[in-house]
């Protein structure tokens, strides 16, 4: 059965031509964060909301959070953007996608080939969280 864990690795699975990293090879302290703040409820609502899905063995990730977000708009929502920040924010992250390790600020360094077709992916995503909550 999935878990937090597996969910943030499906969500963030590592690799592309920027070599990321996936959500489990960020570390402890980064998993670890969805059991120290507020997210309790957030393991017995994924069981609950995968128990609704069929054939989980290749379940899309956006089923399974669109699904998260029917049951429990506000934890998903608040789930899913702790997850951004803290994917993100990490210095792994962080050097594959500015291509190295450096101090971004102050010092300007220009990201010519940073890959924005990623970041479409999670406009896509929450429009649809929008979308959804509309209809």
């Amino acid at each position: 059965m999935m878990d937090v864990s597996d969910l943030l690795d499906r969500m963030f699975p590592g690799g592309g031509a920027q070599e990321l990293p996936s959500f489990s090879s960020l570390g402890e302290p980064a998993t670890s964060i969805f059991a120290k703040e507020g997210y309790h409820n957030l393991g017995n609502a994924l069981v609950v909301c995968l128990s609704q899905l069929r054939n989980l063995d290749s379940v899309d990730v956006n089923d399974v959070l669109k699904q998260l977000r029917a049951q429990d708009f506000d934890l998903a929502k608040s789930f899913v953007s702790k997850a951004l920040d803290v994917y993100f924010t990490h210095p792994d992250v962080i050097s594959a996608l500015s291509m190295g390790r450096t101090t971004l600020f102050p010092n300007e360094r220009i990201l010519e080939d940073i890959d924005y077709d990623l970041l479409e992916q999670v406009v896509n995503h929450n429009l649809g969280g929008i979308r959804d909550q509309q209809d």
